[in-house]
């Protein structure tokens, strides 16, 4: 069975996004020597339900279609900022309840979701983890960057640099 082309917005060197077919761009990279391992955009996984969160869970899965098309094995994803009034366990409860179908998704296209911990619900190491062992998939990992972790204390920011290679995507 045909894939489906896939357009995707590029940004070009002039600032202008221009759209490229998925099979295009995988051609340009194999043709150049470049193997797409990953691909990003930004997500809000943290939606307190409805079709909002239906909403991004479709966005996520047509990000993973594309990264299937591309030959990348990787996605990388935001949980956004916890909204005002939200507790903390109620952004992780949404923010697992965006990724769990997201990652039974990838996981048929053998693609991995890392979340990113960029500020807002994942700036913290133990949330971070909280998020990933609700999930509760082998598809989910943590897109790590050590510097965008904020900790209180010398022990936080040390949890947080001993994070399990396994968990890491």
């Amino acid at each position: 069975m045909d894939k489906p082309e896939v357009t995707l917005p590029i940004s070009c060197c002039c600032g202008r996004r221009t759209p490229i077919g998925g099979n295009s761009l995988r051609h340009l990279a194999f043709k150049n020597g470049v193997s797409l391992s990953g691909i990003a955009f930004r997500t809000e996984m943290r939606q307190a339900g409805g079709t909002i969160r239906t909403e991004e869970v479709r966005r996520i899965q047509q990000w993973v279609d594309a990264a299937e098309l591309l030959g990348a094995s990787h996605i990388r994803v935001f949980a956004g900022n916890l909204p005002g009034g939200a507790t903390e366990e109620q952004g992780i409860a949404w923010v697992v309840e965006t990724m769990k179908p997201a990652c039974d998704y990838a996981a048929k296209r053998g693609v991995t979701l890392g979340i990113e911990n960029h500020g807002g619900m994942t700036a913290r190491a133990a949330t971070t983890l909280e998020i990933l062992r609700q999930v509760d998939s082998p598809y989910a990992g943590i897109n790590l960057d050590i510097s965008n972790f904020e900790s209180q204390s010398d022990d936080e920011m040390y949890f947080a640099a001993t994070i399990r290679a396994p968990d890491l995507v």
